[in-house]
């Protein structure tokens, strides 16, 4: 009975040491000892624990391997407008306050895709319609385009449309006031965005007695091209989402816990297509709340006309908790889908070699990030040659529980847990020899 016992306490402690252990085996197209590239993928960081500074590569002699770890970067697509040159042909205002006017572009000027309007005014909404001349009649572009400005209320601005031009030359720009149909979706914004749920007298959009006034009109070609690399960013999902709704202060409280750190921000998800609130983001810690940043967040979706500013950036935190208050005023609460943090892309950069195949990455738990005297080395083989991609192949192990930053009580949890195991088979053992010649002697 006691062998028995003893055989299972065995059979437990060798599962929890298969549970501890959460690797990813990575394959390598290694013909020379090379400098190699392994990117962390969010799905990967977070089953290691959520700590970068807590990864470790193993060579296949189970020795670190030494790795230098640092924040991805990439080139962006940047649009930038050239300039299409035109000529006024003719200005006519409309006995019900439209303005048409008519261009004709420079023989030089490259095919235009989309124009600006110019206006000193302010709080205005117009309904543009743009046209090409063949020759004998006109093509419309653009049918419904809606330029405005919102300053006391929305603090946006929209003069630009893009259209379609073809191998038109000479175009109509119609710019009438706009309709009821185009301005209830902008008024109705307009109110959701105003502190108190209600636009005053003061802030309503102007009502244009006159033509509209119009300063300049210049066409443009939208071109692409590569910016310098940026910094890369993963948006983990929060583990963890406690809204709490404030009616009497007109706020709503969330609580998240990150999956990941370093946090640099986070991104909030709404079912609300035309939203602002501001919002406050503090760290929650032992000692009380510290305050990270107040910034507004907004979205907006109108015809022809999408923009957002979803994201609110702070100083980067190691621990602890994310509270964010969010002012509704007399608006209804918003529907929210989520929260995601903001944590740097890694990249971790080693140097291989055939002996010591296969490499594993795997994270220690509550270790701090490792000293290793080879980093200037590894950076400089960086500069001098192209890194061979490692590629990370299926997860062995279960995941390693999240966001663990306190150093455990030993630096070794899993040797200490080995050799348990170790003593327990060798004990398990002189049990069963003892219980064989117990037996012998017996019979």
């Amino acid at each position: 009975m006691r062998v028995t016992r003893l055989f299972l306490s065995v059979c437990l402690l060798s599962c929890l040491l298969n549970a501890a252990e959460c690797e990813y085996l990575l394959d390598i197209p290694l013909q020379q000892p090379s400098l190699a590239a392994l990117e962390i993928p969010a799905e990967v960081l977070l089953s290691l624990g959520g700590r970068p500074e807590a990864l470790r590569i193993m060579d296949g002699q189970n020795r670190t391997v030494p790795w230098l770890r640092e924040q991805l970067h990439t080139s962006r697509t940047e649009f930038g407008l050239n300039s299409c040159p035109s000529q006024p042909q003719l200005v006519k205002e409309g006995a019900d306050g439209s303005l048409e006017m008519h261009f004709l572009l420079q023989d030089k000027a490259p095919q235009p895709t989309g124009l600006s309007i110019q206006t000193s005014l302010q709080n205005f909404e117009q309904q543009v319609q743009i046209s090409g001349w063949d020759g004998q009649q006109w093509h419309i572009l653009l049918q419904d385009g809606l330029i405005f400005e919102s300053s006391r209320t929305l603090s946006l601005k929209n003069t630009d449309l893009e259209f379609d031009s073809g191998k038109f030359r000479q175009f109509k720009v119609l710019v009438s006031r706009a309709s009821l149909e185009r301005q209830s979706p902008l008024r109705s914004v307009q109110r959701s965005w105003d502190e108190a749920g209600q636009s005053s007298a003061s802030e309503k959009l102007q009502v244009q007695a006159q033509p509209f006034k119009i300063d300049a009109v210049r066409f443009w070609q939208r071109f692409s091209y590569d910016s310098a690399a940026g910094p890369c960013w993963l948006y983990p999902e929060s583990a963890e989402m406690h809204l709490e709704a404030q009616p009497k202060k007109n706020q709503t409280v969330i609580t998240i816990q990150p999956q990941c750190y370093p946090v640099y921000g986070l991104k909030v998800q709404c079912q609300e297509k035309n939203f602002s609130r501001q919002a406050r983001v503090c760290q929650l810690t032992a000692n009380g709340e510290i305050p990270l940043a107040q910034e507004r967040i907004w979205t907006l979706d109108l015809p022809g006309l999408k923009k957002d500013s979803l994201e609110i950036r702070f100083p980067p935190i190691q621990d602890g908790k994310l509270q964010i208050s969010l002012q509704d005023g007399d608006n209804p609460a918003l529907h929210y889908q989520g929260i995601s943090t903001i944590t740097p892309a890694w990249g971790l950069y080693f140097f291989v070699a055939a002996d010591g195949l296969p490499y594993r990455l795997t994270a220690a738990p509550g270790e701090k990030e490792p000293q290793y005297d080879n980093a200037q080395i590894i950076r400089q083989a960086r500069l001098q040659t192209t890194p061979v991609k490692a590629l990370l192949l299926a997860r062995q192990g279960m995941p390693l529980p999240l966001g663990n930053a306190a150093p455990p009580a030993s630096g070794h949890p899993r040797r200490w847990l080995l050799l348990v195991v170790l003593l327990s088979t060798a004990a398990l053992a002189y049990g069963i020899i003892k219980a064989v010649r117990k037996t012998a002697v017996g019979d």
